[in-house]
């Protein structure tokens, strides 16, 4: 006789050789094949410069990856990050791959984790044409640091709740193995893994083992104990670093969102669409788009949601559990974003899909516990053996209803994916700038701000010329001083800095020389005061020789050098002044300064 672990590889083996799962891999390919068209036309964003930035030059090391970022902990996506940031100026070819390399991974895993709990049967391609063309993923897979948040964790549900069903089934230690290092691998990447836990002990309960809900949890505890254990010691661990390490950024309370509103926007609107194949149509906004389904829409799949659901019970046994456990799921991530993104930007922004990505993974797990048997679970869905409804729906209904929803998915995505990449502004203006440096790369640059569709303003400080341009070159100056002084336009173009007048030098008494500055220095007079704020000057004179100066106004002054010649001198000073003082030429040395004007840089001719 076979031994048991020979009849277990067997009987795998086997379930690897149905068909099912060749046309599920097709499947993932198509879909990796339609990503990868708008994958490889997109680029960077917001917070992924900043990421970059941070990985420059900087040695990969526990303190680099360990930093976190906006309370996130996150060292699987600093360690990418810096693997990208290291290959080469802003590679987005490789940002790409790997997003597509993750997602390639991921959708396995999902196909792995519906045939693991379900078996080999072409009823797991419904669920899984859902996860793959869903537009529940647009926004994670389009914003790249999104995306190396997001899909781990979307990698961790699938591993861990495949590995844990099987290791109830089998309590074989690999299992447990795999089940643990998927929570690990989500963990690396986004603390929000930690929500798998729930899913798989819910499904211990409710499908392996019978009885009270105490019955039921000594059931586990006793039989599953290593499992337990192992989780609970992996979490425990994990809670107290975030607690000790990161902590949670304060409430401010900016936002006087409703908690049912949110819900609403997130699971009414948002979520229940896109488990139909919505959107549809997409509402703009700075960062992406917003889920903005027609209203009547919105009740249409109110009555689908319900349509399936009442189905699913009066044909089958054990469905509604399915439901519960997808219901809990929800909820769980409406308190998430409740007690965190609401509070700063509204219940709107449960129309975002990015915050709750991993929906879809609950939803596809759940319609499997929903219509198909788990085998080897003690309690799972079943045919009643007299349904409490006689119409019985067809398979190639079912089959056109697949269908329609996935291709009415991928139509979805697609619209947003289309969106992002017209709105990114960041893109055309981060290429002009690339190719004018590349041109002119030791330029000296007024550290402007960027525009506030490349980056918006509430990333200051990063949101300057200088965060952008070690993304790009090294050799770019931001002085406080400069004889040829540029401008990157709004368009991300180089140009000659020119001054916008605030207010000039009055006219000097000297013919021929305007105001002219010896060795003893002197103060030269505004036609006005300028008021308190940073100024550029632009002191246009004639040296008779290249030495040093000192400009200077009441609470500043700065030491510069003159060249000899007829020449233009840029400056920044702050404060409020109503006359310029140029002092410490060296002695025997005279300085013409035919006019000063003092205001802001602006672009002049191109360079």
């Amino acid at each position: 006789m076979k031994s048991a672990l020979a009849e277990r590889v067997a009987a795998s083996r086997e379930g690897l050789r149905h068909p099912v799962v060749a046309v599920g891999i097709g499947v993932v390919l198509l879909q990796l094949v339609y990503r990868a068209w708008a994958l490889y036309a997109n680029w960077f964003f917001t917070d992924d410069y900043a990421l970059l930035r941070d990985a420059l030059d900087t040695p990969l090391d526990a303190n680099y990856l360990l930093e976190p970022m906006n309370y996130h902990l996150m060292p699987g996506t600093r360690f990418l990050v810096w693997f990208v940031a290291d290959s080469g100026p802003l590679n987005w070819e490789l940002a790409a791959s790997l997003t597509l390399g993750l997602q390639a991974l991921t959708s396995l895993a999902c196909l792995w984790m519906l045939v693991t709990v379900f078996g080999a049967r072409w009823g797991v391609l419904a669920p899984l044409s859902l996860y793959l063309f869903s537009a529940f993923t647009a926004q994670a897979t389009m914003w790249w640091v999104s995306s190396l948040n997001q899909t781990p964790v979307q990698l961790a549900f699938f591993l861990t709740t495949g590995a844990g069903v099987s290791y109830l089934r089998h309590r074989r230690t690999r299992s447990l193995a795999v089940c643990v290092l998927g929570l690990v691998i989500g963990l690396l990447f986004f603390q929000k893994a930690l929500v798998v836990v729930p899913v798989i002990a819910f499904v211990a309960l409710a499908y392996f083992a019978s009885g009270g809900p105490l019955r039921r949890l000594l059931t586990i505890v006793r039989a599953y104990w290593p499992a337990v254990l192992t989780l609970g010691v992996v979490c425990a661990a994990y809670v107290a670093y975030l607690v000790t390490q990161v902590g949670q950024p304060m409430s401010t309370n900016t936002s006087s969102s409703s908690p049912v509103a949110l819900a609403d926007n997130m699971i009414g609107t948002a979520f229940l669409t896109a488990a139909f194949g919505g959107p549809w149509t997409w509402d703009p906004k700075p960062g992406g788009a917003w889920a903005d389904p027609a209203p009547w829409i919105r009740g249409l799949c109110w009555v689908a949601a319900a349509v399936v659901i009442g189905y699913g019970y009066l044909t089958r046994k054990n469905t509604l559990r399915a439901w519960v456990l997808l219901a809990g799921y929800l909820t769980l991530l409406v308190m998430l974003v409740a007690q965190s993104r609401a509070q700063f930007f509204g219940e709107e922004i449960g129309l975002a899909y990015r915050l709750q990505t991993d929906a879809v993974c609950a939803l596809v797990l759940c319609l499997g516990l929903a219509f198909m048997r788990v085998p080897g679970a003690v309690q799972s869905s079943e045919p009643r053996g007299e349904p409490l409804i006689t119409v019985a729906v067809p398979p190639r209904l079912v089959v056109v209803a697949v269908v329609l929803v996935t291709v009415s998915g991928a139509i979805s995505w697609a619209r947003y994916a289309d969106l992002w990449i017209s709105a990114n502004d960041s893109d055309a203006y981060v290429h002009a700038l690339q190719r004018d440096l590349g041109r002119n790369p030791s330029l000296e640059l007024v550290d402007s701000t960027l525009p506030e569709s490349v980056m918006p303003g509430i990333f200051a400080p990063d949101n300057r010329v200088s965060s952008m341009t070690p993304l790009i070159t090294d050799e770019v100056a931001f002085p406080t001083t400069s004889d040829r002084l540029a401008v990157v336009n709004s368009e991300g173009t180089v140009h000659q800095a020119l001054i916008k007048l605030g207010v000039r030098s009055q006219e000097g008494p000297r013919e021929g020389c305007g105001w002219q500055v010896t060795e003893r220095g002197l103060d030269v007079p505004l036609e006005g005061r300028a008021i308190e704020m940073d100024w550029w000057l632009r002191i246009g004179y004639l040296a008779d020789e290249s030495g040093p100066i000192v400009v200077s106004v009441p609470g500043d002054r700065i030491e510069a050098e003159v060249q000899q010649g007829l020449n233009n001198l840029f400056v920044q000073l702050s404060g409020t002044f109503e006359d310029v003082r140029i002092d410490g030429l060296a002695p025997g040395s005279n300085l013409c300064v035919d006019r000063i004007e003092v205001g802001q840089p602006v672009a002049g001719p191109r360079l």
